[in-house]
């Protein structure tokens, strides 16, 4: 029932669309979120103050009603999302060239950045799928 896909909801926007986002694109992906909702302030205003200066104040709450039922109705109904855990590490200097492969190949990393001028791999996760022992020991060496 409807109770069962409240779980859905229990990750903000900003926060589904880092753990959404390309480890890659997570900057740009942030950027255009952040675009829009201040668009969405603007315009959303901009509406209220013609439909209230038209219409009056009731039509203005009709019309966030509207909205929000549009918006309840298309979050119900979309297939819940596959999110990602972000992970940080530290790579020693030495094991730098093969550890993109090496992450790479553990069950449950499904993408790796690797900075070397910070010695720091990015991984992006699935934490239901990770080899934990894997990656614990090819952490350790």
């Amino acid at each position: 029932g409807f109770q069962g896909k409240l779980g859905r909801f229990k990750y903000l926007l900003p926060s589904l669309v880092s753990r959404l986002a390309p480890a890659a694109g997570k900057g740009s992906a942030m950027g255009v979120y952040n675009t829009f909702q201040f668009m969405g302030v603007f315009f959303g205003g901009l509406l209220g103050g013609v439909i209230y200066g038209s219409l009056g104040v009731n039509a203005v709450f009709v019309t966030v009603a509207l909205v929000l039922s549009l918006w309840a109705f298309t979050s119900y109904t979309v297939r819940p999302f596959r999110l990602l855990d972000s992970l940080t590490v530290r790579i020693k200097p030495e094991a730098l060239s093969a550890c993109r492969d090496a992450f790479s190949a553990i069950e449950g990393v499904e993408e790796v950045m690797v900075f070397e001028d910070e010695q720091v791999a990015y991984l992006k996760i699935d934490k239901q799928a990770l080899d934990q022992t894997a990656l614990d020991a090819l952490i350790r060496q």
